[in-house]
């Protein structure tokens, strides 16, 4: 097993119009081609600014039940953030749903923050059957803790259809699929629409990355068009 802290730090000017501390948490899909620091930095980058602090913990062969036991996670935990963006990997909640739920009420008790987005990664991973009952658990926790859902199905579904090479032979995102994923964070920590984001990313701590004009706008108008 491999557990990642990662401590990216976005500060805009005094001028930012809005502040936000996020927690991510997740399998390997919280940290492809680091889009939650790519997220950070689109926003801190944008008209209006605003401001990310951002804490990510990730493992890439770890299910949720083993994570919640880890100690750095414990600590992140106890802090107050303005969102904590949760992934369940569809694997753990359809084939342990019992152990899925158990990870998810501690979660609970361990959390001071007060916003909470549940998700999982897109995709038809497992069985229509699976997939429901990953749905039921995922709503039933939401609903029992007073968390929100972030559905991300329709929007990679519309964005594969369009032709965009957002997902790589195994199933996990490229960097375009990165880049769809940051985007559709901005939206959901801002409300804001992602249409005035940067389409060239220059950031020294990621990776350069150019994503033409006619794909970013295809990109941006599906992520405004996708249920919530």
């Amino acid at each position: 097993m491999r557990t990642l802290l990662l401590l990216g730090l976005i500060l805009t000017s005094l001028t930012a119009a809005e502040r936000f501390r996020v927690l991510v948490v997740g399998s390997a899909w919280s940290e492809q081609h680091s889009w939650p620091l790519m997220c950070a930095w689109l926003s801190a980058t944008a008209t209006p600014p605003t401001s990310v602090a951002l804490r990510s913990v990730a493992a890439t062969s770890s299910s949720l039940p083993q994570l919640i036991g880890r100690p750095v996670l414990s600590k992140q935990l106890r802090k107050q953030y303005e969102l904590v963006l949760l992934q369940v990997h569809q694997i753990d909640a359809a084939f342990s749903p019992t152990e899925t739920r158990a990870a998810l009420a501690r979660f609970a008790a361990a959390m001071r923050s007060q916003r909470v987005v549940l998700w999982h990664p897109p995709g038809p991973s497992v069985t229509p059957e699976r997939r429901a009952a990953l749905e039921t658990v995922l709503d039933q926790a939401a609903a029992d803790h007073g968390w929100e859902r972030w559905r991300l199905d329709a929007l990679w579904r519309n964005a594969l259809e369009a032709g965009h090479a957002i997902e790589d032979r195994t199933g996990l995102p490229t960097q375009l699929g990165g880049y769809l994923l940051a985007c559709a964070g901005y939206h959901l920590i801002t409300g804001n629409g992602p249409q005035q984001l940067r389409t060239t990313i220059d950031y020294k701590d990621l990776p350069a990355l150019r994503v033409p004009e006619e794909t970013a706008r295809s990109l941006h108008r599906l992520i405004i068009a996708a249920p919530h």
